[in-house]
């Protein structure tokens, strides 16, 4: 069995004619092996076997380390826990972490495995020379499926696994439900079936032969299977994640999906900051989650990144992205902005409303089932001053404090209780409960917040990811008179989801960091195949 392209979430690997082993992100290095015959790769990280069957693992960044103990190794499984080989005479054995292999119960006559031996929703599954296919785990034994009986090939990615039948067919199920229920695909010729994804996250499946096709697999509940475009023509082996998918294609490998994932040469994130398209004259900038928005000096206000969400007590759906600003419409006479915040149920905000001061009264933007409306803010309309968070709140000449709220959770304003919060929006009591409304909500609602793993030029200690690739050019700073974020949310394996943007002393606006959130009219993915450079073919 060889396997000579693997991706996983940090980087991709191929296997070269000669036996070198090439990894890339936006570059390919060579790691350092040579008579490499196969590369697997998942969560537990990335493991390459030789012609001799040695077997040497690694993570992205680090050297390759030999597993002691494994010298005749024909196939190796790397899965969510730890990694499997796949011995000549049929035995299987497992490890994780720093743990020496140790041989697992599989069935007699093993000649494929996927997955990896764990716990819990982690299984390995095995096809073997009787044609059974079992799976079974550390604390499940292993047990065969029948309706799976004369399999001709097995592929597993987190706690999903897939075969190709003797009658056609493509099936496909999930460790976690006890006893494996296939759905199937019917009509599904090919050699080879592929996988790639997470344990609880969209994921791909792939099948090779005279007609390459795949399809997109859904997370829970559906888990349903959407047949996806078709695959480049002549495609000889395959591997796919949820940022990459790369293929052998003739003598060379091309990859599609996340910018910086692809081998081309092309950075995650761009090397400088980049200029908001068509933004001059900016006032004010102001942004809640992943949204940003300017006001322009002729009284115009225009956002980019995600758009609005709807409001409401069990969150919001997710918005489309506009990758270049989008004037909001109906006003021409703003003076101020302020935007209000939804949490998303992640650690992060969504931006549910923007607010406009105008020279007389407010107007506030929402959207309801992706519809951009427009409406009078009374509530608003004797503010000088407007402040932004999880409700947008003004302040009137005279101190008192009135919020125009948007989302049904109206206990949302940190260190406030549900009679604070009605006494804090609709009286604005005078004297020393009105101050200390007001210096709460000042605390709690006002200005931006300074991005993770950054210096602010005012000195603040920096937080968060270190990493060179998640930090902008810091020369570049200086060169702001105010800088906010969209956001900064450290999912899975700390990637940026979003832009750091700043107002220059001319006007304009630029930003950095994800593609899809500088307003530059960019995209973080590639949906057509580029070439990864520095293969050898």
């Amino acid at each position: 069995m060889r396997a000579s392209i693997a991706v996983d979430d940090e980087q991709a690997c191929a296997v070269e004619a000669s036996g070198h082993v090439k990894c890339w992100r936006d570059r390919a290095v060579d790691v350092g092996l040579a008579d490499a015959i196969g590369v697997a790769a998942g969560a537990d990280g990335t493991c390459a076997w030789t012609k001799q069957g040695a077997v040497s693992c690694w993570s992205a960044g680090a050297p390759p380390a030999r597993v002691a103990g494994l010298d005749d190794v024909v196939q190796v499984s790397v899965g969510e826990s730890g990694a499997c080989a796949l011995h000549p005479n049929g035995r299987v054995s497992c490890w994780s972490g720093s743990e020496a292999p140790h041989d697992v119960p599989a069935p007699a006559g093993v000649i494929e495995i996927a997955g990896s031996y764990g716990g819990g929703a982690v299984r390995l599954c095995v096809r073997t020379t009787a044609g059974e296919v079992a799976c079974g785990n550390s604390v499940v034994a292993f047990e065969a499926i029948p309706e799976l009986a004369g399999a001709t090939s097995l592929a597993g990615a987190g706690a999903r696994f897939a075969v190709l039948t003797a009658d056609h067919r493509l099936a496909t199920w999930v460790g976690w439900t006890g006893r494996p229920m296939p759905a199937y695909v019917d009509g599904v010729d090919g050699d080879r079936v592929i996988l790639g994804g997470h344990l609880n996250e969209d994921a791909g499946a792939c099948v090779l032969g005279a007609h390459a096709r795949c399809w997109a697999w859904a997370c829970e509940p559906s888990l349903r299977l959407t047949e996806s475009p078709p695959l480049p023509a002549g495609v000889r082996d395959l591997a796919l994640d949820d940022d990459a998918t790369c293929a052998r294609i003739g003598d060379r490998v091309e990859c599609w999906g996340r910018v910086g994932r692809l081998g081309d040469g092309t950075p995650e994130y761009p090397t400088d900051f980049v200029a908001v398209a068509g933004l001059t004259g900016v006032r004010q900038l102001d942004a809640v989650g992943r949204t940003l928005c300017a006001l322009r000096g002729d009284g115009h206000v225009a956002c980019w990144g995600e758009r609005l969400r709807s409001g409401g007590e069990d969150g919001a759906e997710p918005g489309a992205i506009d990758i270049a600003p989008v004037e909001l419409p109906g006003v021409t006479d703003a003076i101020e902005i302020a935007m209000e915040a939804t949490d998303r149920g992640d650690g992060t905000d969504g931006a549910i409303a923007v607010c406009a001061r105008r020279a007389r009264g407010a107007t506030c933007w929402t959207a309801t089932h992706g519809t951009m409306q427009a409406a009078d803010a009374p509530e608003l309309a004797a503010a000088t001053k407007l402040y932004s968070g999880p409700a947008v709140c003004g302040i009137a000449a005279h101190g008192d404090v009135h919020c125009a709220h948007f989302a049904f959770d109206r206990g949302h304003i940190p260190g406030f209780s549900e009679r604070d919060y009605e006494r804090f929006v609709y009286s604005g009591k005078p004297g020393a409960v009105r101050d200390e409304l007001v210096r709460r909500v000042k605390h709690a609602l006002a200005g931006g917040h300074l991005p993770v793993g950054f210096h602010d030029p005012a000195g603040s200690d920096p937080v968060g990811p270190t990493d060179a690739r998640f930090q902008p050019p810091t020369a570049a700073l200086a060169g702001f008179e105010r800088l906010r974020r969209i956001a900064w949310a450290t999912v899975y394996r700390e990637r940026v989801h979003g832009a750091l943007c700043g107002r220059r002393a001319d006007g304009t606006v630029a930003c950095w960091g994800d593609r899809d959130y500088l307003g530059a009219g960019q995209t973080s993915d590639r949906a057509a195949p580029v070439a990864v450079t520095g293969l050898a073919p």
